[in-house]
């Protein structure tokens, strides 16, 4: 077992750290290189801009709602952890499988039928990606009994998504440009990333399958009443709404990324690949500085004002031209890939404590509904935010391209292009700043619920 591994830090098996943080870099493989969808559809598929921006929605939507229920599923009564692991190895198995239909589309598919294809492969994306996200994001409240414990734990999800990040947001944009920008060069990118995926979620389970679940010995709730019981944690009820409007922003500035760099800079998908080699380089330099800031003040003290201060960066692409040069580019690429690594750390680390909050205080395991939540607000974030770009770029007047050729874009449209990239989410993530201004899990509040109820393993 993982636990005979040698310890990280306080009790952690530096080896469960690890292969539970490979996990994210499989989900941000997929993520990343996901954002390349949109435009996919648009420019190499010949799908109008608000056609693509609802088909990916609708998707996402429909990837949303299917994470409570997996939550309920996994909270049903005799859900142990072979259960878990059972549905992280189906989610491993099917997560390339769906992402290779994305973007290997049979020629037989005419223009008629492309959207309903489209639609298709993506809800069955969704359906496979819930089934590994959901069970993997109740594990930290079980590998992690500590409050600040689980800050170093969340510290390896935040490599792991810079790892996948590398190769989703590096590999992906490189091989696409290495082969002249086609759909070809696509189908090409398909393989190397979803062999990625693979590779990434596998190792994920093969560590984390014997992880134990930590149950109580109250009997399961109807589905009803757990969900009245889960809003009334004002808390776990906070700290969704702050990550759904954060989420959205991001999900805005990550779908209007491509566009943003081919039109508002002028450059190629190389530039893609700088962004994100950067932004991930600076993800993993700045952990240790987060880990102390969480110490010395709250988590979601540390939070707040990296909100703030990353909102800050991001107006500064309003400043942006072709002209500008590379130096400010990376400069700002380092500094919102600090800013995230930071915000990714305490969100999920704030996490795991509500978890435990409502466990201890309800004498219920409401753990997989938490998660089923909290991807919910992610996921459903991510198509709205995706969404607005699609319909923000069609009411603006964008003008979709076909392959080989790109279309000259309209002033109204590049206005559309900086702000989705730059204005909205910096918005946002403002709102979200205030949001968890009214967050009060403290490490002192967990302590003393812990004298509620006794726990028991299976």
């Amino acid at each position: 077992m993982a636990a005979a591994a040698k310890p990280a830090v306080q009790g952690l098996a530096l080896t469960l750290c690890l292969g539970w943080g490979i996990g994210s870099a499989g989900m941000a493989v997929m993520n990343l290189s996901r954002s390349l969808i949109l435009r996919f559809m648009t420019d190499f598929l010949e799908i109008a801009a608000v056609t693509a921006g609802l088909l990916f929605a609708v998707s996402k939507l429909f990837d949303a709602v299917t994470d409570p229920v997996m939550g309920f599923v996994l909270d049903r009564r005799g859900q142990t952890a072979s259960h878990r692991s059972v549905y992280l190895l189906l989610g491993a198995l099917t997560c390339p499988l769906a992402y290779l239909m994305i973007f290997r589309v049979p020629d037989a598919v005419g223009a008629e039928l492309m959207p309903a294809y489209m639609l298709g492969a993506m809800l069955f994306f969704a359906a496979a990606f819930t089934l590994f996200s959901v069970p993997y994001l109740t594990m930290p409240v079980d590998i992690a009994r500590d409050y600040h414990q689980r800050n170093f734990l969340v510290s390896f999800r935040a490599v792991g998504i810079a790892v996948g990040g590398l190769v989703g947001g590096l590999l992906a944009p490189l091989i696409i440009a290495s082969h002249d920008r086609t759909r070809e060069a696509h189908e090409i990118m398909a393989v190397a990333v979803a062999s990625m995926v693979f590779l990434f979620l596998f190792l994920s389970w093969l560590a984390t399958r014997k992880v134990q679940r930590t149950l109580v010995g109250h009997d399961p709730l109807p589905g009803w009443q757990k969900l009245r019981l889960l809003w009334g944690n004002r808390h776990f009820f906070l700290l969704l709404i702050a990550k759904f409007v954060f989420y959205t922003g991001l999900s805005m500035l990550n779908g209007s990324g491509a566009f943003f760099i081919q039109y508002a800079l002028g450059a190629s998908d190389r530039l893609i690949a700088l962004f994100y080699l950067c932004f991930f380089i600076s993800v993993v330099i700045s952990l240790p500085l987060w880990l102390k800031a969480g110490k010395r003040w709250s988590k979601h003290a540390t939070y707040i004002g990296l909100c703030c201060a990353l909102a800050a960066i991001n107006l500064s692409w309003l400043a942006a031209t072709a002209d500008e040069g590379h130096a400010l580019f990376v400069l700002r690429a380092c500094l919102i890939g600090a800013c995230f690594g930071g915000i990714i750390v305490m969100s999920q680390s704030m996490l795991p404590d509500t978890m435990e909050f409502d466990r201890n205080r309800s004498g219920h395991n409401r753990e997989g509904l938490f998660a089923g939540f909290f991807s919910f607000a992610e996921k459903s974030a991510s198509a709205l935010g995706i969404a607005l770009v699609g319909l923000i770029l069609g009411l603006m007047g964008y003008q979709e391209s076909s392959d080989r050729v790109v279309t000259e874009q309209t002033s109204s449209a590049l206005t559309a292009i900086y702000l989705c990239f730059s204005v909205a989410p910096a918005v946002f993530m403002i709102i979200s700043a205030a949001v968890m201004g009214a967050y009060r899990l403290t490490e002192a509040t967990l302590l003393e619920s812990r004298n509620i109820g006794v726990l028991t393993e299976r």
